[in-house]
């Protein structure tokens, strides 16, 4: 068999009991060496197997073929026995890994820092990874929707993140909570929280990938910025006080001379580019570049460049970079 990924972070294994650990180590075992029916000398009292599903699956993304709505447990007296559903047959599996092994080994990592290393993993997912649901629907919410198709959707995007910075021993918990942006109301979502140079962050590369148009707006970020559109237990997760490079370059204006001295120095060129969070709402992206347009006309300025500006209306956020 090919060889097994690394799971350098096991938070949610964790916050298990020590018996259930014992069994969850001997399922996820025998799960990665592909056995579906397992036998534990154990007894079920003080076992939730909720918990230890959830925590198998969430530390895990290797066992995307184990179906978990597909898995029965029964018990006597002295025995605990797990019969599972594996969606694909070993062959095909070990095709999937196969592609894993190969993305990992064509990462550029020799002298590059853990932020470093983070950031091409975020990379690697906007830039080959389409949103999306492929024929068997599944796929998306598993690391083969990422490596196989090309093709997934949160959960696939979180847990594929997860995996790589394993390999690269990047401690990193999968997440999962409900977000809502500017054009959907509160759903299910999955994200990451990770740990570099001993600070927390939030990462949703779905949202890096889909939403943020190359600002970094969810690589790296606090408690505070995340939560005006991610909700989350905050009691079963680690606290992220710290603020990523977006946070500390977004600039928070007041009043329009503010904006206007940002303007002046983007137009000279002397910032790449302006993120500006606003006490007051626009309806839509064209609200804000009549806004911008505006601006410039009152304090007689020409454009200089042409940019593109883009409005993130749960934070009350634009942002212009040149093009």
């Amino acid at each position: 068999m090919i060889n097994h990924f690394n799971v350098f972070a096991s938070f949610h294994n964790s916050k298990l009991n020590e018996k259930e650990k014992t069994i969850s180590s001997i399922i996820s075992k025998g799960w990665l060496d592909y056995r579906n029916r397992i036998q534990i000398n154990q007894t079920v009292d003080g076992i939730d197997f909720q918990k230890i599903m959830t925590a198998i699956i969430s530390d895990i993304p290797e066992l995307f073929y184990v179906d978990l709505s597909k898995v029965s447990v029964s018990w006597n007296s002295k025995k605990i026995n797990i019969e599972a559903d594996f969606v694909y047959p070993l062959s095909f599996c070990e095709r999937i890994k196969t592609k894993v092994w190969e993305t990992i080994f064509s990462f550029q990592t020799k002298n590059k820092s853990k932020s470093d290393i983070e950031q091409l993993v975020n990379s690697f997912l906007k830039e080959n990874i389409k949103y999306g649901i492929h024929d068997n629907a599944d796929a998306a919410y598993s690391i083969k929707g990422v490596f196989y198709d090309g093709l997934a959707v949160c959960d696939g995007f979180a847990k594929s993140f997860k995996l790589l910075c394993d390999a690269f021993w990047i401690p990193c918990i999968y997440v999962q909570g409900y977000a809502s942006n500017d054009t959907v109301a509160w759903e299910r979502h999955a994200w990451n929280i990770v740990n570099i140079n001993n600070k927390n962050y939030h990462v949703d590369s779905t949202w890096e990938a889909t939403t943020a148009n190359g600002y970094g707006i969810y690589l790296n970020a606090s408690d505070g910025l995340i939560s005006k559109n991610h909700r989350w237990d905050k009691s079963l997760y680690p606290k992220c006080n710290f603020q990523g490079l977006f946070e500390r370059n977004l600039v928070r204006a007041s009043t329009c001379q503010e904006i206007d001295n940002l303007l002046i120095r983007f137009n000279k060129r002397e910032i790449d580019f302006v993120c500006c969070q606003v006490p007051w709402s626009f309806e839509s992206t064209h609200d804000v570049m009549d806004f911008i347009s505006n601006r410039f006309r009152i304090i007689g300025l020409s454009f200089r460049d042409s940019f593109q500006t883009d409005y993130f209306s749960t934070l009350n956020c634009f942002c212009l970079s040149r093009i």
